[in-house]
């Protein structure tokens, strides 16, 4: 795959740092075909490159130390980035270096700079002919826990007749990070995010017990039944019901868990993780784009 480079002519890099861990390496470019949708010359991440593992810069390996750059280590051949934004890290990587983000790497030396948009890793659904507009992500309802589940990624919003808006109610999102209102408690989480990545809601509560293990889980003695509100930047609030488990119950066989939560990165953030998705279609609509609910970037439900 041909290699992303500098106005040098040094090949560009990307730092990707997770809760627990990081994932290094090039960015090349590639024509990805998934469904019946084809993205050509699509910058992408390439973990685990050989000939870039031993010079992972230290302002990448800071506070996330542990290396996920193999199959085994990041659990998962890849990941199809379907968020609300264009690029993984937009206009504030293009006008500046921005440390644990993009490097431009020559003789084994690596330095932060700055990457244009059209360099980034971009949302591949942008590179899409049609329905390029955002994603519905769909997940059938998951009564405590199940072995396997199955459901849909659709493209577009309003571009085809199974991706239709329909009734969904509307959040806008911040269009510099993404972010809502969560009200849990009578106190405003105002870092709120949607996240299917996230294997559980994650959010601060100490009157839940945490799980003896150290994880970070929460353990109650019996099945919590909670609510919180979540309203968009353009003012719409709905309320959302969820249950809370104990982590210690999930079964070795289980893939899916619905009542998985733990606790938050902060004091100022709900992370609607998986256990959101499940029931429910999730509508992502990208920056910029137009569409019958409004302008993206924002969620619907």
């Amino acid at each position: 795959m041909p290699q992303e480079t500098d106005s040098s002519g040094n090949a560009i890099l990307e730092c990707t740092q997770f809760a627990d861990g990081y994932s290094w390496g090039p960015i090349k470019s590639a024509n990805l075909q998934i469904a019946g949708e084809t993205a050509n010359a699509l910058p992408i991440q390439v973990i685990g490159d050989p000939a870039y593992s031993n010079n992972v810069p230290q302002s990448c390996t800071s506070g996330t130390p542990t290396s996920e750059n193999t199959v085994a280590t990041f659990g998962a051949n890849g990941v199809i980035g379907v968020g609300p934004f264009a690029q993984d890290c937009g206009e504030g990587c293009a006008q500046s270096a921005i440390s644990a983000w993009y490097y431009a790497c020559s003789g084994g030396s690596c330095q932060s700079i700055a990457v244009s948009l059209a360099q980034q890793v971009p949302n591949p659904i942008t590179f899409f002919a049609a329905d390029n507009n955002g994603v519905i992500i769909s997940l059938p309802t998951v009564n405590g826990g199940a072995t396997t589940v199955t459901g849909s990624m659709i493209f577009g919003v309003g571009t085809q007749s199974n991706n239709a808006l329909g009734n969904q109610q509307v959040y806008a999102i911040d269009p510099n990070t993404g972010d809502f209102t969560t009200k849990y408690k009578n106190v405003s989480l105002t870092t709120s995010f949607l996240d299917s990545g996230s294997n559980a809601l994650y959010f601060n509560d100490s009157s839940i017990s945490q799980c003896s293990d150290g994880s970070g889980f929460y353990c109650p003695t019996s099945t919590l039944s909670l609510s919180a509100v979540n309203t968009g930047v353009n003012g719409i609030s709905g309320t959302v019901n969820f249950l809370v488990g104990s982590e210690n119950n999930i079964p070795s066989s289980y893939a899916a868990y619905s009542l998985l939560a733990g606790t938050g990165i902060d004091n100022n953030t709900f992370d609607w993780g998986l256990p959101f998705f499940f029931g429910r279609n999730i509508y992502t609509v990208i920056q910029g784009q137009v569409t019958s609910g409004g302008v993206g970037p924002y969620w619907a439900y």
